[in-house]
């Protein structure tokens, strides 16, 4: 019994330090359960009506479909270029 006693003490110390330090740093984050706002710097004229990528070249009405491989419900997006 007594060989198991400071054992019990670490792993209690242990629990008692991660709980406290969970509590302090959900309590002194900003970013938890707060709304933040992101508004980047929006300028139209940086864009460009023709795409000159030459390797990935979209072209207009081009129809790209992702599929997720998973387990019912299959998951699918699509995406049109214009």
């Amino acid at each position: 019994m007594i060989g198991n006693r400071p054992i019990r003490f670490a792993i209690g110390a242990l629990l008692v330090v991660i709980l406290g330090g969970s509590l302090y740093w959900f309590t002194q984050n900003p970013a938890v359960g707060a709304a933040i706002d992101y508004n980047p710097p929006f300028n139209p004229g940086n864009f460009i009506p023709q795409i000159t990528n030459k390797y990935f070249t979209l072209v207009p009405g081009k129809k790209f479909m992702y599929t997720k491989n998973m387990p019912l419900p299959l998951v699918q997006a699509q995406s049109w270029v214009t």
